[in-house]
């Protein structure tokens, strides 16, 4: 037989592509826990035990069976990774229309209210904000409640009112959304207890803002962020920023997005947006 020049060469090249990835293949999955059969002297995928004598030979007219290409153990596997995929997309969903949906929000008149105890200031618009202290929601509306507050320069009243069921002590609305607020200049940070206030606003969710002119008219009702604890830009700030400073308005009501302010009857230890 002749022989080819080259040849061995050629035969180390094509072994070294060949085995080359299955050795890498290899070693990968060994590190996972997992152990591939030997290629030379393991059945096909597919094939069965049977379809081989015991030197390894196949059986003289054995079919081998090959079209079946997968066993139970790889299917269970592959339904998994199906399954798992479908959860992990199913949750991103879930995430994210949860951040872009927004809050039912009502109010409760087109005036100041006469029951607040709320001074509403003649000189200029007024800002009403509710806000549960343990909404995680609302450290992004405070976030832009400082940035606003910065814009107008002074010429805008700010109060915010925290959320505390009767039978919850002081310190349960000490969270740092409180001491975030206090800490911003020309806001005055004050206790709901059982939500008296936000009945006369007619609010119901945390990070919803009214804003008064100083005759007492509603201007805006809305939120402040663009979506669910999302601080940056957003139509509400622009357009409480354009009546405050432009006495123009943009946009009268926007969405809110935040957890739902707790009725009187709520647990003081239950959690918020759940």
């Amino acid at each position: 037989m002749g022989v080819f020049p080259g040849g061995a060469s050629q035969t180390r090249k094509r072994d070294a592509v060949t085995h080359g990835p299955r050795k890498w293949w290899e070693a990968a999955m060994s590190n996972l826990g997992f152990h591939l059969p030997d290629a030379e002297t393991s059945p096909a995928v597919g094939d069965y035990v049977g379809d081989y004598n015991d030197n390894g030979g196949r059986r003289r007219g054995s079919p081998g069976r090959t079209r079946r290409r997968f066993s139970r153990e790889r299917l269970a596997i592959v339904a998994g990774l199906v399954l798992w995929g479908t959860g992990i997309a199913g949750g991103f969903v879930y995430a994210m229309l949860y951040e872009i949906t927004p809050a039912t929000s009502d109010v409760a008149g087109n005036h100041w209210p006469a029951a607040t105890s709320c001074s509403l200031t003649r000189q200029h618009p007024t800002l009403v904000l509710f806000v549960h202290p343990h909404c995680p929601c609302s450290r992004a509306t405070l976030n832009e409640l400082s940035v606003l507050m910065t814009h107008c320069e002074g010429r805008l009243a700010a109060h915010v009112l925290f959320y505390k069921p009767g039978s919850a002590t002081t310190q349960w609305t000490r969270t740092d959304l409180w001491h975030a607020a206090d800490r911003i200049p020309g806001v005055q940070t004050r206790v709901d207890v059982d939500g008296a206030e936000r009945r006369h606003f007619g609010a119901r969710v945390s990070g919803e803002v009214f804003l008064y002119q100083a005759s007492g008219e509603l201007a805006f009702h809305g939120g402040i962020t663009a979506s669910r604890g999302h601080a940056g830009d957003n139509a509400g700030r622009s357009a409480i920023e354009s009546l405050v400073l432009n006495h123009a308005a943009t946009a009268s009501t926007t969405p809110v997005f935040g957890c739902e302010l707790q009725d009187s009857d709520a647990v003081p230890g239950s959690e918020c947006c759940r």
